[in-house]
């Protein structure tokens, strides 16, 4: 009942509770029947804004690759507004504030593939001892095949950090 009435005084004077960061593989209209398997909660994501310049660093998530994948990606110039682009060696991103959400971006990535160092046979490997379902498992593959096909996600909900030197 405590945690309740505390979640209604932060809910009430509008406090935003901590939303996990996601990654997403877009998905064809005709392929929603996969958006339940699409978004995947991120564990390694920061983004920080340092002299000027954003500095995002993540790990794909391994059921879609297989194994650890790192990125790292950088603002082109000085950042300035709502939304920024980003360059790495391995692709590039655009990133957009959120309405209404101070310091929370979502960003659309897009990847050389070869980059990507996609293992079908290790992504089959980590979905079947991560679930037991098997309709589950071909669809979070399906999803794997998507993501290496199109070369592209979306990391939704991350946090900007402002450091201070």
């Amino acid at each position: 009942m405590k945690n309740q009435m505390i979640l209604l005084t932060f809910l009430s004077f509008g406090i935003p509770l901590k939303a996990a960061t996601t990654y997403e593989v877009p998905l064809d209209e005709n392929r929603q029947d996969l958006k339940p398997f699409s978004e995947i909660t991120m564990t390694k994501a920061k983004m920080i804004l340092k002299d000027g310049k954003v500095q995002l660093d993540y790990e794909l998530p391994e059921e879609l690759t297989g194994h650890k994948v790192r990125m790292k990606f950088e603002s082109t110039k000085d950042v300035q507004g709502a939304s920024f682009s980003l360059d790495g060696s391995t692709g590039l991103g655009t990133c957009e504030e959120r309405p209404l959400e101070a310091g929370i971006y979502d960003c659309e990535m897009g990847y050389n593939r070869e980059d990507l160092q996609v293992k079908p046979v290790d992504v089959k490997k980590l979905l079947e001892k991560s679930y037991s379902d098997l309709e589950e498992i071909t669809a979070r593959t399906e999803v794997s095949e998507i993501f290496f096909n199109e070369a592209r996600g979306f990391i939704r909900g991350i946090r900007l950090k402002v450091k201070q030197d």
